[in-house]
């Protein structure tokens, strides 16, 4: 029995550093969290003196005060049950007084804010510096980078600055992007993540400070500001149609609105106003907008994303194309970090999150168009998951549920076949949880993680026409014409994987000044899948005759076959980062580091099975009948006599080859970044100026193995049929899958079993014939290094004209880029005996004569194959010139515009490929010249324009038109050449030995292909409807786009999506909510088909899909309730077809598979 890999994984290294790392995180936040027990307040507004002991008397804490201060303040009223801290915080908003938290007694001082420049001395103690290194650090930082004396008004009088938060009242969050304007100068700001605010230079004296928040709507207050001072003055946001309170107590009269309101509605309020304030052209969803996420996947939630769409693999969401352009060109980051991505386990660039959970994110950024700061990879755009902070909100939170998920179609609660060599449930349970927890006003913690397993059925048909998506061979499969192909082979799939996912993260977050903060972010997930894949095959091999409707082969020359394959891949991702962040009155700064190591594992012969198993049966006749679109309706199988065979049992079948496929994947990301900004008024513009430096690295390790044996049974013979020998592979039968009945009508398959035919070789291993050289040839191919380090520079400007109006967003960035990479070296020279001096020795036929004779498979391949022993450098720097622009022609009307360069980074197997050698003895010829990929080849390079008209609701809603115009160069094609002396420089390699011979590799394509596309968003809470149909919001995103190029367009955009988008409706009330979300994707062509008997212009083709999810939540109390998520409601499969232009509809259709529908259902609540 395997070992639960959670416990392995907790006794790992990996799981001792994460152990001892949420270790001392829990004893830090212990110590931070004293005296935070929750306690029942009665304190009306009134006098601060009289309130503050009653505070204290309440509380049970001790507070000092100096009385003659308090004089004139009134206090804010508090009811209800909180920690002592949070009430008195919640008691002085809004009044001007502070408080400190004496660290030996926990004594309570409360005062007014000091001026900047004065000293204020606590009346009862004498606490040194020293011993606060926090505050000591902040002051030094302060004192460096703050003001260092009053500014003045134009006139010469003094000005002040104003400070403080603003609180969404309603959902007890900071809200981030706040857009607060002083009316007399028409200054303007954004709150930061925090909720924070602050204006430099205001006039002394009472200023009308108006504030903006979608869904919120409008306040304005008024505050006096004190010359030579910075006033802090917090903002509370009461829900929309609420009473809202002036500065001057006045109460501002709005009109009588009613919403229901939701975790969806809120996130979307947020998403909507992140997108309006944006600099460029973004989109923002709040994790909470789409409905509970049970398995914590993260593309699950993206496919609804504008712009986006879902690469699945096996029924997951795993890479994310963008604007037509494919996964490996799209940037994901966590918190602006690169993330580790091993889960492909290949070469490809592409960020797969399986191994990312939704939990520990508060919202996605889908940025349309790079700044300065984007990295220049972003072909099309890039996406950024921001994590949860402690300080975005005023009171601690923690959400969860419990819940339990199974698949429609394998809906027992026993234990049943499945997916490997066990019975194993296919119903499971579940967690997730997510805690915010703002401690006091300078530290907090974020805690979150989940739990799931998850079993997929993954069945699937596959019907092969030749002469239509298959070639023909003018043989046994004859030649035909386009409109009239025939199916010569049929695969039936039973399919099942398991998914089992963990995750943990959390932030610390601390506040050394009121100007600068840290936070530190431990990320961890890990995902192990269970595969079992049996195929059965049938080929007819020769035809005798066909029709539309059936294909009768030629007797005995046909072949059955079950191909087998079962191994588990365990992964894990870790990422610890750091973020240090300014935020002054002058200048603001950003420093970050951050680590991502992700690591994948496919495991078979080492936990006790094969991988690949094949058992077969020749020397068979095989009918097809009644064809459909599906599959054929009769399936014969006889032998050459025409006696039936039953190709259901595993009796008629011989034991062939097994192999194994292990491979280990590291792929490590290194992140350092640093910039700093400054906001100026050039003779009344606004101007902003940010400058900064990125040093990003990334290394990617893989070894792979893959050992093959022939089965020869006791005589030591192998054969294809177990008629007259001893292979007859129902010695082993799995006797437990056997029982399962397969879909699409076929009724139950006897399926050998990798776990039984690795005992037999444990015990019997002269049964077996192990392929050595293969074995190693397979491993020096599969081990591959590549590491590339890009430093970036760049220079923002932002400037705005017209009383804000027009806002315009420019820069460069420079990215140097360096890559190194070893792989497999195939150099049949290094064979050949030489003299001293290095010379080739030969026989006397004029042949060189070997090291190691060639009846030595396995020696040759030690000496002819080299462990990375190809080894290649690149460099290359590239301009990212940018500009967007914003015109509000409206208040709620703006016209964006953007231009753009970008590039498109080679997969790392044009680096890591290795190499293969011509043989310099031999001449030239199609199979004795240089085969590799392109070392030298350039990036893909992209200039882009685009424009976007938005228009926002007066309450929640936003639509939106967009249009891009996108021209690529530097297009890969295949291509033979002579070799040149820069090729052979890049490998080493002495142009003395190799002129004259050829190379096949990719290169660049001159011609340039242009991407054109139309963009829609839509997204509205409907609260102009009647009371009684209050709480429906819907949302609408679609995107259509066209590639004009020539073919070679097909092998660089395999997979190009013209037309997809999303769509939904969710109904909120307050003890329940409904919503049904929409995902569709439409046709769009894959790969080209080549060969003998196919017509030009033939391709594979994906069929459109329309996923629907649906979900509802009901509670029964304020803080809990049950749920039910189901996706992909009704089960739409993947389809795929083959065809040409002339293919009869009849014959395009080639795969369906099917990965059934998710429900999960449980209770969900918070506290």
């Amino acid at each position: 029995m395997l070992p639960n890999p959670f416990v392995v994984l907790l006794w790992s290294r990996w799981g001792r550093r994460v152990g001892f790392a949420l270790l001392g995180w829990l004893m830090l936040a212990t110590a931070f969290a004293a005296d935070t027990t929750p306690r029942s307040f009665d304190l009306p507004a009134g006098e601060a003196t009289e309130m503050l002991k009653r505070y204290a008397a309440q509380a049970e804490r001790e507070i000092l005060f100096p009385a003659e201060s308090m004089a004139g303040i009134q206090t804010q009223a508090v009811h209800g049950t909180f920690t002592p801290r949070a009430a008195l915080d919640r008691m002085l908003v809004g009044t001007g007084l502070v408080v400190v938290e004496h660290r030996r007694t926990g004594a309570l001082l409360v005062h007014r804010a000091r001026r900047p420049g004065t000293a204020f001395s606590p009346p009862t103690t004498n606490t040194k510096m020293r011993k606060k290194p926090l505050a000591l650090l902040g002051a030094l930082l302060t004192f460096a980078l703050g003001p260092q004396s009053p500014a003045l008004a134009a006139d010469g009088s003094p000005t002040g600055g104003l400070t403080g938060r603003v609180l969404d009242t309603q959902r007890g969050e900071y809200i981030e992007k706040a857009l607060l304007t002083v009316e007399s100068t028409k200054e303007q700001v954004l709150s930061d993540r925090e909720g924070q605010y602050r204006f430099s230079s205001l006039p002394a004296g009472p200023v009308q400070l108006r504030v903006f928040y979608t869904g919120l709507g409008t306040q304005v207050e008024t505050v006096t500001i004190v010359g030579g001072q910075t006033v802090e003055h917090d903002i509370l946001m009461p829900a929309a149609g609420a009473p809202r309170r002036g500065g001057t107590d006045q109460v501002i009269k709005m009109e009588e609105v009613v919403v229901s309101s939701s975790k969806e509605m809120e996130g979307a309020a947020i998403a909507i106003n992140e997108q309006r304030f944006a600099p460029n052209i973004v989109n923002v969803v709040s994790a909470d907008e789409f409905g509970t996420i049970t398995d914590g996947s993260v593309g699950e939630f993206m496919k609804f994303l504008p712009g986006i769409v879902s690469d699945y693999t096996g029924g997951d969401a795993r890479r994310f194309s963008m604007n037509g352009v494919p996964a490996d060109n799209v940037p994901i980051t966590i918190g602006g970090f690169d993330l580790a991505s091993s889960a492909g386990a290949g070469t490809r660039r592409a960020v797969e999150l399986d191994q990312v959970s939704i939990n520990s994110i508060a919202r996605i950024e889908v940025l349309h168009s790079p700044t300065p700061e984007s990295p220049g990879s972003a072909l099309a755009g890039s996406v950024n998951m921001v994590p949860r902070s402690a300080f975005e909100r005023s009171r601690p939170v923690t959400t969860y549920s419990v819940h339990v998920m199974m698949k429609d179609d394998e809906k027992d609660w026993h234990k049943t076949p499945g997916p490997r060599f066990k019975a194993t449930r296919k119903v499971h349970p579940g967690f997730d949880f997510s805690s915010i927890v703002p401690v006091n006003k300078r530290f907090g913690f974020t805690l979150s993680g989940g739990y799931s397993l998850q079993y997929t059925a993954q069945p699937s048909a596959t019907s092969k026409w030749f002469g239509a998506g298959y070639a023909t061979n003018g043989t046994g499969l004859p030649d035909t014409t386009p409109d009239n192909p025939y199916m010569a082979e049929y695969v039936i799939r039973d399919s099942g994987k398991e998914t089992e996912r963990y995750s943990l993260g959390g932030t610390l977050d601390f506040k050394l000044s009121p100007f600068d903060r840290i936070s530190v972010s431990l990320q961890f997930a890990s995902l192990e899948e269970s595969f079992g894949t049996r195929n059965q095959t049938f080929l007819v091999q020769q035809v005798k005759d066909f029709s539309p409707t059936a294909t009768h082969g030629v007797a005995g020359k046909g072949e059955v076959r079950l191909n087998n394959t079962a191994r588990i891949r365990p992964g894990a991702t870790i990422m610890p980062s750091l973020t240090y962040r300014h935020n002054g009155p002058i200048w603001v700064s950003e420093v970050g580091l951050g680590y991502s190591r992700s690591r994948t594992q496919y495991q078979d012969v080492d936990v006790g099975a094969f991988n690949a198993t094949q058992a077969r049966r020749t020397g068979v006749t095989v009918s097809f009948d009644d064809i459909n679109y599906l599959r054929p309706g009769t399936i014969t199988v006889t032998d050459a006599a025409g006696a039936p065979v039953d190709p259901f049992q595993l009796s008629s079948y011989a034991l062939g080859t097994s192999s194994g496929t292990m491979a280990k994947v590291y792929d490590e990301r290194r992140t350092a970044f640093a910039n700093l900004r400054r906001d100026l008024d050039v003779r009344g513009v606004p101007v902003a100026i940010k400058t900064g430096v990125d040093v990003r690295h990334m290394a990617r390790d893989l070894q792979s193995t893959n050992p093959t044996f022939q089965f020869v049974g006791a005589d030591g013979k192998a054969s294809t049929t177990p008629v007259g020998s001893d292979d007859n592979a129902s010695i082993v039968r799995d006797d437990l899958f056997s029982q399962r009945v397969p879909r699409f009508g076929f009724p139950r398959i006897e399926w050998e079993s990798g776990e039984k035919l690795w005992e037999l070789y444990q015990t019997h291993p002269e049964y077996f014939v192990y392929n050595e050289s293969a074995a190693y040839i397979a491993e020096v191919q599969g081990s591959k290094r590549v590491e590339e380090m890009v430093s970036s520079a760049y220079f923002r400007g932002d400037v705005a004209f017209f009383n804000r109006r027009l806002k315009l967003v420019g820069g460069v960035r420079a990215e140097q880029t360096n890559i190194k990479a070893e792989g497999p070296l195939n150099d049949k020279t290094r064979n050949y005996q030489r003299d001293a001096s290095g010379h080739v020795l030969y026989d006397s036929t004029g042949k060189p004569l070997l090291i190691v004779p060639t009846s030595d498979a396995l020696g040759v391949a030690k000496l002819t194959r080299v462990h990375r022993g190809t080894r290649a450098s690149k460099e290359y720097l590239r301009w990212f010139p940018s500009l967007n622009a914003s015109y509000n022609l409206r208040e709620n009307l703006i016209l964006r515009g953007a231009y753009y360069t970008s590039i498109g980074r080679p997969n790392l197997n044009q680096y890591a490929s290795g190499i293969t050698l011509p043989d310099p003895d031999s001449p030239p010829s199609t199979s004795n010249r240089f085969s590799t990929e392109n070392v030298g080849i350039k990036a893909w390079t992209a200039q882009t324009y685009k424009v976007r008209l938005e228009y926002y609701f007066e309450r929640v809603g936003q639509v939106s038109i967009g249009a891009f115009r996108r021209e690529f160069d530097n297009f890969f094609g295949s291509t033979v050449f002579p070799v040149t002396p820069e090729f052979l420089t890049l490998y080493g390699l002495d142009p003395a030995v190799y002129e004259g011979y050829d190379v096949s590799t990719k290169y660049n394509l001159q011609e340039t292909v242009r991407m054109t596309g139309l963009e829609f968003d839509y997204k509205q809470a409907l609260t102009f409807l009647p009371n009684w149909a209050r709480g429906v919001q819907v949302f609408a995103n679609a995107s259509a786009q066209r590639v004009v190029g020539t073919e070679n367009v097909a092998s660089n955009f395999s997979g190009f999506i013209p037309r997809y988008g999303s769509w939904g409706i969710s109904l909120t009330r307050p003890k329940y909510n409904v919503r049904v979300n929409w995902n569709y994707r439409g046709a769009h062509r894959r790969g080209q088909v080549t060969g003998r008997g196919l017509e030009a212009g033939t391709y594979e083709y994906g069929s459109k899909r329309l996923y629907i999810d649906v979900g509802a939540e009901y509670y029964f109390h304020k803080r809990l309730g049950v749920f039910l998520a189901m996706r992909n409601l009704g089960d739409a499969p993947e389809d795929s077809k083959k065809y040409g232009p002339n293919t009869p509809k009849w014959a395009r259709f080639e795969q369906r598979e099917m990965y059934g529908s998710l429900w999960s259902f449980g209770l969900k609540g918070r506290f």
